[in-house]
C-alpha cells in the first residue's frame, strides 16, 4: 500500500511540474511557459531561446517544407560549421542571405563585403558630409580634372552567380552550402547591359577611388567620388567657353569695318630669313597691336609696338605659310594684311 501511494505521489508531482512548463491544449497548440497558446508552438517568458547543437559538420537549423511535398524544402535557416556561414535560403530558387562570422551580409551570394548584393538595389544614397567630420580640407586640385581624359569607358555584362551542380561547375566558384550544389560566376547576357569603367584603369589614376577586399583580392569603385572630378571639369569648361564666347563676339564686332575705315587688304610676302612690317604707329597715343592668325583662324602669335613706333614680326617666329595680320588699333579693327612666307 505503502509502495502505490509513493508511486501515485511521485506521478502527480511529475504530472504538474510538466504541465506548468508543457502545455498542450485541445487545438494541438503547444505552449512552453503558457498554458494558453496562440499558435501552434508558443514560448512565454524571459530570456526564450531554442537551442541547435550539431555535433559534426553538417548543417544544422530550420527546415520549412510543404506537406504536399515532403521531400521539397523551400526554404532553410541554418548554420554550417565547416564554413562558418548562417544561410536564410530559398531551396528552391537557390536565393537567400548569408551571414559570416565577420558579420558580412550577402544577398544571392556569399559576401566579400559588410553588404554584397548580386541584383539590383532600389533606395536612396545619402552620405554624411558635415564639415564637423572632415579634416584636412583643402581646395580641389583642378589639375586632376585633366587625367579624367585618360579613361575609357566601356559597355558590359554583370556574370551572374548561378546554383548548379558541383560534378557540372567549371570556371569561378563560391561554396554556397555543404551539399551538392555550389553558386558559380558565370558569363551570362542575361543581365542587363551596363556603363562603367574597369576598377584597375581607375586604380592607376585615381587609387584613391578604388577598394581592394582582403579576402577575395575583388576591386570596386567608389563612382560618387567622380562628382567632385566631374563638377570642377565642368566649371573649367565653362570659364573657357565664356571667354572663346567673349572672344569671338569681340573679333566679330570689330572686323565690321565701316565702308569708310575699309582699307584694301594687302599681301606681304616674305622669306623666313627676314622681319615683316606689318604697322607704323600714326601718333604715341596709339595703342596698337597685331594678331596673327593661320589658315584655321586659330591666333598662333600677337605683337605689339616696338620702341620705334612700329609693329614687326620677327623673321624666326613663323613656319613658311599663308597667316593673316588682324591690326588693332584703340580696341578697333584697323586693317588686315595678309602674309605669306616663303622658304
Amino acid at each position: 500500500m505503502k509502495k502505490e501511494f509513493l508511486t501515485l505521489a511521485i506521478s502527480t508531482i511529475l504530472s504538474i511540474s510538466v504541465s506548468a512548463q508543457l502545455q498542450v491544449d485541445s487545438e494541438g497548440d503547444v505552449g512552453i511557459g503558457t498554458t494558453t497558446p496562440s499558435e501552434q508552438l508558443e514560448l512565454y517568458g524571459n530570456n526564450n531561446k531554442i537551442k541547435f547543437s550539431n555535433t559534426g559538420d553538417n548543417a544544422t537549423g530550420l527546415l520549412l517544407v510543404d506537406i504536399k511535398y515532403p521531400t521539397l524544402e523551400f526554404a532553410k535557416i541554418y548554420y554550417t560549421t565547416n564554413s562558418n556561414y548562417i544561410h536564410i535560403w530559398n531551396a528552391g530558387s537557390g536565393n537567400g542571405i548569408n551571414i559570416n562570422d565577420n558579420g558580412y551580409v550577402g544577398i544571392n551570394k556569399l559576401p566579400s563585403y559588410t553588404l554584397d548584393v548580386n541584383g539590383t538595389i532600389h533606395g536612396t544614397s545619402i552620405q554624411p558630409s558635415d564639415r564637423k567630420l572632415k579634416g584636412n580640407i583643402k581646395p580641389f586640385d583642378t589639375k586632376l580634372c585633366y587625367k579624367i581624359d585618360s579613361l575609357k569607358a566601356y559597355s558590359y555584362n554583370y556574370k551572374t552567380y548561378k546554383k548548379i551542380s558541383k560534378q557540372a561547375s567549371k570556371g569561378d566558384s563560391y561554396l554556397f552550402d555543404n551539399t551538392d550544389f555550389e553558386c558559380v560566376l558565370t558569363d551570362s547576357l542575361e543581365s542587363r547591359l551596363s556603363y562603367g569603367f574597369i576598377a584597375q584603369d581607375v586604380q592607376k589614376i585615381y587609387p584613391e577611388l578604388v577598394y581592394e577586399n582582403d579576402s577575395s583580392g575583388m576591386l570596386a569603385i567608389n563612382y560618387d567620388g567622380f562628382i567632385p572630378i566631374l563638377w570642377e571639369a565642368n566649371k573649367t569648361l565653362n570659364h573657357r567657353l565664356a571667354y572663346l564666347e567673349a572672344r569671338i563676339d569681340y573679333l566679330e564686332t570689330n572686323m565690321q569695318i565701316s565702308q569708310q575705315n575699309a582699307k584694301k587688304s594687302q599681301a606681304i610676302t616674305a622669306s623666313s630669313s627676314e622681319n615683316i612690317s606689318v604697322y607704323t604707329q600714326k601718333n604715341i597715343h596709339e595703342n596698337a597691336e597685331v594678331y596673327v592668325l593661320d589658315l584655321t583662324g586659330k591666333m598662333v602669335h600677337s605683337f605689339s609696338v616696338n620702341d620705334t613706333g612700329n609693329i614687326v614680326i620677327p623673321f624666326d617666329t613663323l613656319q613658311p605659310g599663308m597667316y593673316t595680320c588682324a591690326i588693332i588699333v584703340d580696341s578697333q579693327l584697323n586693317d588686315t594684311k595678309t602674309v605669306m612666307i616663303t622658304q
